[in-house]
């Protein structure tokens, strides 16, 4: 009974209802723009899709350097927008870094990467603003940015396609075409950054906040790598088919990844702000449950009626659907860890992810290929919410508060 009272309280949640709705017409949304895109083009072509999307990405995790998570951790505290302003100035400087990497790769080594420098500065206005918005807690104001990127970006993927078919024109740069209409929808819902920008070159604020800032960048860019880097990797050692197949597995993955995402994104500024939300962690945690059994029976059904060329994909989906409870629990501990300002152990824990990650891509994907990929990802889930649960526990808090009074006694 007590269960069940938690999860109705945790319905009435508005705050998490919206970034629920919010972040569930995203996925639908992203999972619709790739399911036109893989119509449109073949599957090496989808792979050099996700080739660009991935470096693209991993360049957004170097130049955000942990401050989207900074703002939503310390605004809800302090209420402090000139850190908000510095924070995005620093990344904007950052952005111009980062393209000057990827252009020198296309430059040199004849990367097909030019692309990804749209996705690189539209990334980081769409996730900054995106910060800035969890901050303030305007959860409703959340829901519309991202339900409206979304849209755009099937608006202008349908149009641009639309233009090429009738025409003619642009047709050899189809995959160009693509990625511009997912960069520009980025650009346009991230809008508000570049209203927050104050180009005064002072940082102080940033420098004081540095100790989270450090460990919650690696965090980052870490997460990205995860969901960035395998692909890379995948490309890299078993060619864009292989790429292809795995990439619409993970697409079919974020949609299921609704509610991990959402635990996150509402349960930090909240926890930052002192509230305590035990019936949304009750309601996430059994909604995942709900989600993996619907993956793993509904999604084959799905693949074989709308992406029959994407058969090898299923059961890799199915395999990725476990990752969906082990993940909403690590979400739930990790956003706790952060609002403790804790984000040294939180970098560990994605420390020990990745490890177990990359390193099953490469030995288990040697060996069983798309269901070697599935389950390094579901072990690396298991490892991280293992960690932050450590991390998270009393019994950690006092066995670090011995060490720190024994490490006093020791200097004095």
């Amino acid at each position: 009974m007590e269960l069940l009272e938690l999860i109705k309280r945790g319905l009435r949640v508005k705050g998490f209802v919206y970034v629920t709705v919010g972040n569930f017409v995203n996925a639908v949304s992203g999972f619709l723009f790739f399911f036109l895109a893989a119509r449109i083009m073949g599957v090496e072509s989808y792979g050099v899709l996700s080739y660009n999307v991935s470096v693209g990405f991993v360049g957004v995790a170097l130049t955000v350097l942990g401050l989207q998570t900074a703002i939503v951790t310390f605004y809800p505290k302090e209420k402090n927008l000139e850190f908000v302003r510095q924070a995005a100035t620093l990344s904007f400087l950052l952005d111009f870094a980062a393209s000057m990497v990827v252009l020198a790769a296309v430059v040199f080594f004849d990367a097909p990467l030019l692309p990804a420098i749209l996705i690189i500065f539209g990334g980081t206005a769409f996730s900054m603003y995106i910060g800035f918005t969890l901050g303030r807690q305007e959860y409703k104001r959340y829901a519309v940015i991202m339900t409206k990127m979304r849209v755009v970006q099937c608006a202008l993927l349908v149009l641009f396609y639309l233009l090429v078919a009738f025409t003619g024109w642009f047709l050899i740069w189809l995959e160009e075409i693509v990625l511009l209409a997912y960069s520009i929808a980025y650009l346009a819902a991230g809008y508000g950054y570049f209203r927050i920008l104050k180009f005064n070159f002072s940082f102080s604020e940033v420098y004081a906040k540095w100790r989270f800032c450090l460990p919650a960048a690696i965090s980052n860019m870490l997460t990205a790598y995860i969901g960035s880097l395998d692909k890379v990797v995948i490309g890299a050692l078993f060619g864009m088919y292989s790429l292809g197949n795995y990439h619409l597995a993970f697409q079919f993955l974020t949609a299921l990844l609704i509610i991990p995402t959402s635990l996150f994104s509402f349960l930090l500024p909240e926890k930052s702000g002192g509230r305590v939300r035990r019936e949304v962690e009750i309601l996430g945690i059994v909604t995942a449950a709900l989600i993996t059994l619907a993956g793993i029976i509904a999604v084959p059904y799905l693949i074989k009626l709308v992406f029959p060329s994407f058969e090898e994909s299923i059961h890799a989906i199915q395999v990725l659907s476990l990752a969906v409870v082990p993940a909403s629990i690590a979400f739930i501990n990790v956003s706790e860890l952060y609002s403790r300002e804790k984000a040294g152990l939180v970098m560990i824990c994605y420390m020990a992810m990745f490890a177990v990650y990359m390193v099953g891509v490469i030995s288990l994907g040697s060996w069983l290929q798309m269901m070697g990929f599935a389950a390094s990802y579901v072990i690396g889930q298991v490892v991280l919410a293992l960690a932050s649960y450590v991390f998270r526990t009393s019994r950690w808090e006092k066995w670090e508060a011995e060490r720190r009074t024994k490490k006093e006694r020791e200097e004095t």
